[in-house]
């Protein structure tokens, strides 16, 4: 019995893996809603093109990295996940978010991740058919009982009754 490999290509890729698929000798064949069983042996022939972004066996395909030259006593696993390095940067450089906010007209974010207040929208950033939110009230939801201020009013009435089980009201 030949060993099969279901794949799933992406949809960029699902054209161009099926024109490869129809070449090959053992055939290949669909075996389900875009999933391509390949024999065993074909799979290492596939393109690693056709396998960006697609599923192999039900896990998402890992490109394989090409190494300068890893020492002899390292073994390569092929099409496993591994973390990348510590020396590879994993940040955003500050010229990249200057570019790509020049390029999207979108101003640089200057809220702190500590709470601080976000910038408000250009209208540009709605589309025509937005609906504002209604605004909040700034007075707040006050308890009766102990003239407590909530945001909302699902927070008031369960302090109510967390807080104020004994009395009326």
């Amino acid at each position: 019995m030949i060993e099969r490999i279901e794949v799933v290509p992406s949809r960029s890729n699902l054209a161009g893996f099926v024109a490869w698929a129809v070449k090959q000798q053992p055939k290949t064949r669909s075996v389900g809603l875009g999933v391509i069983a390949v024999a065993a042996e074909l799979f290492p022939e596939i393109p690693e093109a056709l396998l960006v972004g697609a599923r192999v066996d039900g896990q998402p395909y890992v490109p394989v990295p090409v190494p300068a030259g890893p020492p002899d006593d390292v073994v390569e696993l092929l099409g496993v996940y591994q973390p990348p390095a510590e020396d590879t940067p994993t940040a955003v450089s500050a010229e990249t978010v200057e570019t790509s906010a020049e390029q999207t007209g979108v101003p640089e974010r200057t809220s702190t991740p500590d709470g601080g207040p976000l910038p408000p929208l250009p209208e540009s950033a709605y589309s025509d058919d937005a609906v504002p939110l209604p605004e909040a009230d700034p007075a707040g939801h006050q308890c009766d009982h102990c003239g407590r201020t909530f945001g909302s009013a699902r927070g008031l009435n369960a302090h109510t009754r967390q807080a104020h089980t004994d009395s009326e009201g």
